[in-house]
């Protein structure tokens, strides 16, 4: 499973981020700052060898 490496908080943000929401917004969903959110979204990145958000969302697609 691809997703085991994420910690739970990674794993929402990548789950909000295939339901096309934007950093401001995962903000506001999950109640922690704007900084947090951009460091989940780097870590998501490098861990699953992306450059960009669309390709984070597409490669859990193509995992799914």
């Amino acid at each position: 499973n691809f997703l085991s490496p994420l910690s739970p908080r990674q794993k929402d943000c990548l789950f909000l981020l295939t339901r096309g929401k934007t950093a401001k917004q995962i903000v506001q969903a999950l109640g922690i700052s704007h900084r947090t959110v951009e460091t989940h979204i780097i870590s998501l990145k490098r861990k699953m060898n992306c450059t960009t958000r669309n390709q984070l969302v597409e490669k859990f697609f193509d995992a799914h």
